[in-house]
């Protein structure tokens, strides 16, 4: 699922129109809510979280155990995929955001694969002050953090 989560980033970073799984990812697979992550975690008929039709540029200070890719879509908001690569260790993350209008609150929505669940859960809200948010994220998590 992580590995799907980052060419899918990698994909849209690039320009890359469209990507294709070879056949259908089994339904509630990690690869099945990799894809999720990008069109829509709740289904698009639901019109739920996902990410904008427009990449913006993001980075992250240590590539090996965080990647971060984000976009901006219609109603203002600003979307961003945010992969925890670490199989054990828990990251406190600063997410900043820089050139955006002031923002309150960012949800955010994470996806471990623990064999017993399918699905993001719904984390906690997370203030942003001064375009700055603090996320935890889970070991080995696909995390859909949404700024309004």
């Amino acid at each position: 699922g992580l590995a799907a989560a980052e060419a899918l980033g990698r994909f849209g970073q690039q320009g890359l129109y469209s990507a294709y799984y070879w056949t259908l990812p089994p339904a509630d697979s990690p690869v099945y809510w990799a894809f999720r992550a990008f069109r829509g975690v709740e289904g698009a008929s639901a019109g739920g979280a996902r990410l904008g039709d427009t990449s913006v540029r993001a980075g992250t200070s240590d590539p090996t155990v965080l990647s971060v890719f984000a976009s901006v879509g219609s109603g203002a908001k600003m979307s961003a995929v945010v992969l925890n690569l670490s199989p054990s260790t828990t990251l406190s993350v600063s997410l900043r955001t820089k050139n955006c209008a002031a923002a309150g609150a960012a949800r955010l929505r994470q996806y471990a694969y623990d064999g017993t669940r399918a699905g993001f859960l719904s984390k906690p809200t997370v203030a942003v002050a001064n375009g700055n948010s603090n996320i935890v994220l889970e070991p080995w998590t696909i995390n859909l953090v949404e700024i309004a």
